[in-house]
């Protein structure tokens, strides 16, 4: 049988102890380790930790007595996320960590997820949370792969289904991390350059061309949909030196950033390359148009622009000269 995984299981476990307790008895009992992480604050844990709270506060610059007395929320949170994001990166640095689970509400997915959103893409992170499904669900996953899996009930207390959830999520975690490859090696020693390529409805068919053409010609490509977290994570993989060059055929979120639409990558789309010194070739693919998505979500300065329905969720407006 394979070596078992070490699998980091993140709560609250003065209000959620019994959850990450069948979690964890789950992840053992299929062979692997969980190494039980406490990020609660206020109440006396309910199971024992491997990584106290005690250590998350001291790792994220504060002690916890004081947090406590503090009575500052907002405070308590930002430290617990600062700690535990030390913690995990040093942990899985030193190869102690193969995989990340999480489970909380909004405190503790925040935390939790801003850690994740810290890690390599390619080590499995999974975030059992009350705010999946919210509309706040791409905030907490930004630009990494962090699986969400939506809780339905509030994790308080134990029923049918949220035992299902829970288990399930223990199920996929150990899944993962036993058939997935260790992360941190997307450039593979004596691998071949890497053209980062953008895409989006109107100009997928020459990105899919390009891409047969670079890939023929020797090269590896990653193709982002531009769709605001597309763009973004391309500018952090150029930063990261994962990019070697740029094919920008869709620049359409510089127009969203400009009028307020609803995919856009930021102010800072488009200046990786640049100060990073590697090739870039840009194009104006679909910059003939600004992304909401019902028709109310199209602020009532544009009423008299000229619009497209894409979908019952996409609302197109057209771009002028100006």
């Amino acid at each position: 049988m394979e070596e078992g995984k070490r699998i980091a299981i993140v709560s609250t476990l003065d209000t959620k102890g019994e959850h990450a307790a069948l979690v964890q008895q789950i992840v053992e009992s299929r062979g692997h380790e969980a190494v039980v992480i406490d990020i609660g604050v206020l109440g006396q844990p309910a199971i024992a930790a491997i990584i106290s709270r005690e250590e998350i506060a001291q790792a994220g610059g504060a002690n916890l007595h004081t947090l406590v007395a503090a009575k500052d929320r907002g405070k308590a949170l930002a430290v617990m996320a600062d700690g535990l994001t030390s913690v995990l990166r040093s942990l899985y640095r030193d190869g102690l960590v193969d995989a990340v689970l999480g489970l909380g509400g909004g405190g503790g997915t925040a935390v939790a997820c801003a850690a994740m959103r810290a890690l390599p893409i390619g080590i499995p992170k999974v975030m059992i949370s009350t705010m999946a499904a919210s509309s706040k669900g791409p905030a907490y996953v930004g630009t990494r792969d962090i699986v969400m899996i939506n809780t339905i009930t509030d994790i308080i207390g134990m029923n049918p289904i949220l035992r299902g959830v829970l288990s399930n999520a223990a199920a996929a975690i150990c899944g993962m991390a036993e058939g997935g490859a260790r992360a941190g090696n997307l450039r593979a020693a004596g691998g071949r350059p890497t053209v980062a390529i953008t895409a989006f409805g109107v100009t997928t068919t020459a990105a899919m061309r390009c891409h047969e053409l670079l890939e023929n010609a020797g090269f590896d490509t990653l193709v982002f949909h531009a769709n605001g977290t597309g763009g973004r994570a391309m500018e952090e993989l150029i930063n990261e030196g994962i990019i070697d060059a740029v094919l920008d055929l869709t620049t359409t979120e510089l127009p969203d950033e400009l009028c307020g639409g609803q995919l856009s990558a930021g102010p800072h789309r488009l200046e990786a390359a640049g100060e990073c010194g590697i090739p870039q070739v840009v194009l104006p693919g679909a910059m003939d148009m600004v992304n909401f998505t019902i028709p109310e979500t199209v602020p009532a300065k544009y009423s008299e622009r000229r619009f497209y329905r894409h979908s019952p969720y996409t609302t197109l407006m057209l771009t002028t000269v100006e």
